[in-house]
């Protein structure tokens, strides 16, 4: 199953959600896996992206085929060519994260890798050229192949840094692949069963024991968090990271683009609290407090450490004591 192989603690489903630690043309730090980077295949602005890019590299020419070719041809070839280089990037990436298990502290540089994978995307477009159109770009690389290298590094990081606006490391990259998996299956299951009735079609997102406050005692609230339903009862805590929210729940951990504070305001008081900017504790799911090389943290029921900041130290006592008067 291949749901099997990406849950493998070994081989090549762990390859895919290996830490890459990728570095960018100014070695700044960025969390990135294999399975990260090709859920950006799944977006619509990656796709937008890359047509742009394809648009500007057939305008500029920058390998000098303009004049070679006749223009189906030419774009074409621009077209085989960024399909070349993004699977030798794909391959050259899994080369890496095998052997970052080897050896975790090498960093990868991202313009190495783009180097690196556009010599066999250069070698697959000439033997292409030569064997169908009789040309050839081996005379042109030597004074372009820089100015390409250049090109590339540089839409690359601008895809980096204002295109990609989702977490690309481990844990999101592991929760968004399992939660496309499981709704995939999920619809695979839906189609292969009987039409459901107007009830089950509802959306729990609509339904009124959702956001009702005065539902029945004992009943499991629902929070959404970006599009994702989660039940109060399951959910451990939220942690805000660069443009989107991680949950950790009873089931793993769910990645969502989501604001904390939006989600923070479907809870009540009395089930949870938030002891730092970039954090939500659920109140069940609270152990304790306590300090961690001086600085205080809360420990919760599945070992996670959560910080609490110096200026809600106040407000996080005062609640853990209004929980004690509660309990009593």
């Amino acid at each position: 199953m291949i749901t099997d192989i990406y849950n493998s603690p070994r081989g090549a489903g762990a390859v895919l959600f290996e830490e890459l630690d990728l570095r960018d043309i100014v070695w700044q730090r960025q969390s990135y896996t294999v399975a990260g980077h090709l859920l950006h295949y799944s977006q619509r602005r990656t796709w937008r992206y890359l047509s742009i890019v394809l648009v500007a590299l057939v305008a500029s020419d920058p390998l000098g085929l303009g004049g070679e070719l006749p223009f189906p041809a030419y774009l074409l070839a621009w077209v085989l060519g960024m399909c070349c280089y993004l699977a030798a990037q794909v391959s050259l990436m899994l080369g890496a994260a095998a052997l970052r298990r080897l050896l975790p502290r090498l960093p990868v540089y991202a313009p190495l890798i783009s180097l690196l994978a556009l010599v066999p995307a250069l070698a697959l477009l000439d033997i292409g050229l030569n064997s169908f159109a009789a040309v050839s770009i081996r005379p042109f690389l030597a004074d372009r192949l820089a100015y390409l290298w250049i090109t590339v590094v540089m839409l690359e990081t601008i895809f980096l840094r204002f295109v990609v606006t989702w977490d690309a490391g481990p844990e999101a990259s592991r929760a968004t692949w399992h939660a496309l998996h499981d709704g995939l299956a999920a619809t695979e299951q839906a189609a292969d069963s009987t039409p459901p009735t107007a009830e089950q079609t509802l959306p729990p997102a609509t339904q009124p024991a959702v956001t009702d406050p005065n539902q029945a005692p004992g009943a499991s609230r629902i929070l959404l968090i970006g599009s994702q339903p989660v039940a109060m009862d399951d959910l451990i805590c939220l942690e805000a990271r660069q443009h989107h929210v991680l949950a950790r729940h009873s089931g793993g951990t769910l990645s969502q683009r989501a604001r904390l504070s939006d989600i923070v305001a479907q809870t009540r008081p009395e089930e949870g609290l938030q002891p730092h900017r970039s954090w939500w504790v659920a109140a069940h799911a609270l152990c304790h407090l306590e300090r961690q090389d001086g600085k205080p943290v809360l420990r919760l029921t599945d070992g996670t450490l959560v910080p609490v900041a110096r200026g809600r130290m106040g407000d996080v006592e005062r609640w853990l004591e209004a929980r004690l008067r509660r309990a009593a």
